[in-house]
């Protein structure tokens, strides 16, 4: 079984963030209706790792797994799903609190 580790689809929001946290870009969710604030919302953006390893394909293989440098590789660190770096994403949001 090809750990998703090593999958250039991973992305993980936090270096600190524990396995079962990760996402697999592969995989995007679609956005629902949030019936307290009335917005649109996809969080998380993407399926979970886990869940697509444990649910119906549990012990097979999965069928976007591909190798490649991900967000837990050192080059990587920082650099959102779209490309944008930290530095970039700090620029953006000069003057937010965000």
């Amino acid at each position: 079984m090809n750990p998703c580790v090593t999958c250039k689809h991973l992305f993980v929001v936090n270096k600190n963030d524990r396995w079962y946290a990760w996402l697999c870009m592969k995989l995007p969710l679609l956005a629902w209706e949030n019936e307290v604030t009335g917005e649109k919302v996809a969080d998380p953006p993407y399926m979970r790792c886990k869940d697509r390893r444990m649910g119906p394909m549990k012990g097979r293989e999965c069928p976007d797994w591909e190798t490649g440098i991900n967000s837990l590789s050192p080059a990587k660190l920082g650099v959102g799903p779209d490309g944008s770096t930290f530095e970039k994403m700090e620029k953006t949001m000069e003057g937010t609190n965000g």
